[in-house]
């Protein structure tokens, strides 16, 4: 299990990799940040649009810090060891 934040940060981590450094991977390397890349964007993605059609729904800034807080708490069932040991390899890259 994993929160939205850590999830936020691995990206964050999978992101500089790719830009600064994706040259210097072994093709192999590089497919795999590429699939971590668009299944962590994915679930980022979702939790930035549901906030999006949330204020859109209820037009209401204290109920969007609300939902949002109820969102950052949530449990999101999401295996990170592949980015972990991924970023574990690569972290003098970083």
């Amino acid at each position: 299990m994993v929160k939205i934040n850590d999830l936020m940060k691995i990206e964050k981590s999978l992101l500089e990799i790719n830009t600064n450094h994706k040259f210097e991977l072994p093709f192999d390397d590089f497919i795999s940040l590429t699939n971590m890349l668009k299944d962590i964007g994915r679930i980022t993605n979702y939790y930035f649009y549901l906030q999006q059609v949330y204020y859109d729904k209820y037009q209401d800034k204290d109920k969007l810090e609300e939902y949002q807080k109820s969102l950052k708490n949530d449990d999101l069932s999401y295996n990170t060891d592949q980015a972990n040991e991924f970023l574990e390899k690569y972290k003098y890259l970083l």
